[in-house]
Order: structure tokens, then C-alpha cells, then sequence
């Protein structure tokens, strides 16, 4: 799971440093008709994203349900809560989501993380797979090496390389399978091996022992806290380019504003993070003032969601004008991508980076209330 997370991790943090010529697709739903050619590298956001076409680039997808049916020359990194391939990949994939269903040829290796992974018995995979879920299956052919990690694993596929497993409850390993290499797994019992599959190599049992006081284990906590951490920068990433894509220019501006103003809108939004609720509170306790006070609660959640969103959106700004040495730049989709996986990467540090995020979501909250202050003072 540990090398697994890091290096769907590392792809996230490199992406923002080598898509410069990318084209940027922001739409409630896309497609890619079966027509349709895309010369350069592809970033798409959308509630549905669906790749019938050719990229002859890479491509970065985020969705609620993203379908690759097409052919894409090079890398395929993809997240969302329902994701399925039963296209061509000429070199890497990384996929994290939900539902992941997989089918098709890849050229190169496969990462893929989810509740449920299921590798189709039409999968062809050239190099190595790593995967981690909560139900696992592995059918098709994977030329390399396979590494899983899951909760329930069944193997019914063929594997060239060596076979390293580490499961929860229960391994499979199905009557189609068959393993040309070794097998090492670890699990908490021994595996079941159905008639008619094949294991080539020597198979190394190493059992896991619950602890008795059922506590988490120091990897099963790293783990959990790995995925969701993955997941947080997923939700934002979304989030970050859906507002961007409906309200770019307002965010321009907001940004540019926020910046220009940043020590006094960062206290701005620490009275009011500290009053607010002050008020909340004494109007909920007066029978007149329970209405607003249900409202200022709404108000105050909706505005600590959209800071918490719109602080990195900020920071990757200025790494930008920093970074392009022109105090002018607003925003773009990779002054988003940037920031978001920064802010990500530092609010992991303690004491320091809690604080360092903190600052700009002070600042971010209170630009936030100033500007529905002045628009509630102009109604």
C-alpha cells in the first residue's frame, strides 16, 4: 500500500511541472467522440468524462464517472467515483476512484487504488500492476510483476512475473490462474486454490496475527491515513477547477484582491471565524432569532468550504508569480493543480504547516465574508 500511495502521489506532484502544453477541459460533461483527435496533453473536470477518441498526449481526468473506450497514446492518470477502460494505453496508467473496472492493452505498468478493482478477463498489461482495494479481482494477462493489497483478493488471470499479495480476510487464487513466478502473500489465513490453477513457482506462506486489542496497527493507520489523504487532494483538485471552470474571472479577481490585501483580510477572517459563531449561538437561544441563527450555521460551513478551497487556489498563484518572476499572473488551471498538491504536501507537517494553511485560510475566509458583505450592502 506504501508504495503504491507514494507513487500515485508522485504522479500528482509532478503533473503541474510537465503539462505546460496542455489543453484544459472544464464542462459539466465531456466527451472525446470517436473522431475526435487530441494532439497535446488533455486535462478534463467534469461531473461525467467520457474518452472515445485518440489523445496522442497524456491525460488527466477527474469526474463522477469517467469511461475511456478510446486510444491514448501515451499516459492515462484518472480519478473519480466510477471509472471504466476498455481502451488502449500506450504507456502508464494510475487510476484511483470508487468502481474501478479495467479492460483493454497497456502498454506500460498500472497503478490502480479503490473500493472495488476488477480487472477484466480482456486485460492485456505489458509491465508491472500494483493494486490496492477493498475487493480486488485480477483476471486478464499482466506481463510483469503484480503486487495487491485488499480486504477480499481472487486471482484468475496469468501472470508472467513474480506474485506478492497481503489481504485482510480471504485469498483466491481461481481455477483459470496461472503464475509463472513465485507467490508471497501474507494473510491471516492459509489461501484457497481451485482445481485446475496453475503456480509455476515456490509459494511463501507468512500469516498475520490480529492483535489482541484490536488497535490499529501502525501500517494499517499510515495506510488509511495515505488513502485518505489521496483522497482529500482529489476532492479539492475537483472542486478547485469546477469553481474555476463556472466563476474564473470572479476568482481572478478574488485572488488578486485577497493578495493585494492579504494581512488585513487574514485578520478580517479570524474575528469573524471567532464572532460568527458567537452570534449564532445567542441568536439560537432566542425563539425570533432561530431562523437566522440556522442560516448564519449554513452560511458559516458554506464559507469555511469554499476558503478551504479558494486558499490554495491563492497559493498557487503566488508560487506562480514567483516561479514566472511576473507579479501580474492570476489564475490558470496549473496554478490550481499546483497549489492544491503544495498545500496538501506542507499541511502534513506538523505545528508548522497546520499553521502556515491556517494563515491563508484566515485569509481566504475573510475575503470570502467581505465580499458577501459588500454585495449584501449594495442589495
Amino acid at each position: 500500500m506504501k508504495k503504491i500511495f507514494l507513487a500515485l502521489v508522485f504522479s500528482f506532484l509532478v503533473l503541474p511541472f510537465v503539462s505546460f502544453g496542455a489543453n484544459f477541459q472544464g464542462v459539466p460533461d465531456y466527451s472525446l467522440s470517436r473522431d475526435a483527435v487530441a494532439e497535446e496533453n488533455l486535462y478534463i473536470a467534469g461531473n461525467s468524462v467520457n474518452i472515445l477518441g485518440i489523445a496522442k498526449g497524456d491525460i488527466f481526468a477527474a469526474g463522477g464517472t469517467v469511461v475511456v473506450l478510446g486510444d491514448i497514446r501515451n499516459d492515462l492518470n484518472a480519478a473519480g467515483g466510477t471509472l471504466i477502460f476498455e481502451g488502449n494505453i500506450g504507456e502508464d496508467a494510475r487510476l484511483v476512484g470508487g468502481t474501478l473496472a479495467i479492460g483493454g492493452k497497456i502498454g506500460g505498468e498500472l497503478l490502480a487504488a479503490g473500493g472495488q478493482v476488477s480487472l477484466n478477463s480482456d486485460l492485456k498489461i505489458d509491465g508491472n500492476v500494483g493494486l490496492a482495494g477493498g475487493n480486488v479481482l485480477v483476471d486478464g494477462y499482466i506481463g510483469g510483476d503484480l503486487i495487491v493489497y485488499g480486504d477480499t483478493i481472487r486471482i484468475d488471470g496469468k501472470v508472467n512475473g513474480n506474485t506478492s499479495i497481503k489481504v485482510g480476510q480471504k485469498l483466491v487464487i481461481g481455477s483459470k490462474a496461472e503464475l509463472s513466478g513465485n507467490l508471497n502473500y501474507s494473510a491471516p489465513e492459509k489461501l484457497t486454490i481451485e482445481d485446475g490453477a496453475k503456480i509455476k513457482g515456490e509459494v511463501v506462506f507468512k500469516e498475520i496475527v490480529a492483535p489482541k486489542n484490536r488497535a490499529i496497527s501502525k501500517k494499517g493507520f499510515i495506510g488509511l491515513f495515505g488513502m485518505g489523504w489521496l483522497l482529500g487532494l482529489l476532492i479539492s483538485l475537483t472542486a478547485a477547477l469546477a469553481i474555476y471552470f463556472f466563476l474564473g474571472k470572479k476568482i481572478k479577481e478574488a485572488v488578486s484582491y485577497t493578495l493585494d490585501n492579504f494581512g488585513k483580510e487574514t485578520l478580517r477572517g479570524f474575528i469573524v471565524l471567532v464572532i460568527l459563531p458567537i452570534a449564532v449561538i445567542i441568536s439560537l437561544i432566542t425563539v425570533v432569532g432561530v431562523f437566522l441563527g440556522i442560516i448564519g450555521v449554513l452560511l458559516y460551513l458554506l464559507m469555511a468550504i469554499f476558503a478551504s478551497v479558494f486558499a490554495p487556489i491563492m497559493l498557487g498563484t503566488i508560487i506562480f508569480r514567483k516561479l514566472l518572476k511576473k507579479p501580474e499572473f492570476g489564475v490558470d488551471w496549473k496554478s490550481i493543480l499546483t497549489g492544491i498538491v503544495v498545500m496538501k504536501v506542507i499541511g502534513i507537517i506538523p505545528f508548522v504547516g497546520w499553521i502556515f494553511c491556517f494563515v491563508f485560510f484566515l485569509a481566504a475566509f475573510g475575503a470570502l465574508f467581505n465580499y458577501l458583505y459588500k454585495h449584501f450592502k449594495k442589495a
